[in-house]
């Protein structure tokens, strides 16, 4: 009888130390090509991410590298729509829009390569996170 005791309290006990780590970490979901994150069961946004990431140095420091990849790519964007609007507004020569397809193509790459990288710090900053939580705990 002790030993069944010993038993249901244990299973107990990890179910506790699991539902906890559970409710503390971020979770990190891909759908197609995205990835989005999870909270106590909500889907976060960058603000959110970044405040949470406040209690934890090495992922606040990754949370500033991803908002400053997305300031940037949104500047970068912005541009590129301008380029384009401009384009599409003027009667331009041939030699002019020759360039100016080459600077958009461009302003492209570093816009999807800005983005790749904004990805990647969210997830390290999500990973860095998730084991400050972990150590704490233990």
């Amino acid at each position: 009888m002790p030993r069944i005791l010993c038993f249901l309290f244990l299973v107990l006990m990890i179910g506790q130390l699991s539902a906890q780590e559970q409710k503390d970490t971020i979770e990190i979901k891909k759908y197609l090509t995205s990835h989005y994150y999870l909270y106590q069961g909500k889907q976060l946004k960058t603000s959110s991410l970044y405040k949470l990431t406040l209690n934890s140095p090495a992922a606040h420091e990754e949370m500033i590298k991803a908002r400053r990849d997305s300031s940037i790519e949104g500047y970068m964007l912005a541009a590129i729509l301008g380029c384009l609007g401009w384009a599409a507004a003027k009667n331009t020569p041939q030699e002019t829009t020759d360039a100016l397809v080459y600077t958009v193509g461009g302003m492209s790459i570093i816009s999807l390569t800005l983005s790749f990288s904004e990805k990647k710090h969210k997830k390290k900053a999500v990973h860095l996170h998730n084991h400050d939580i972990h150590s704490m705990q233990q």
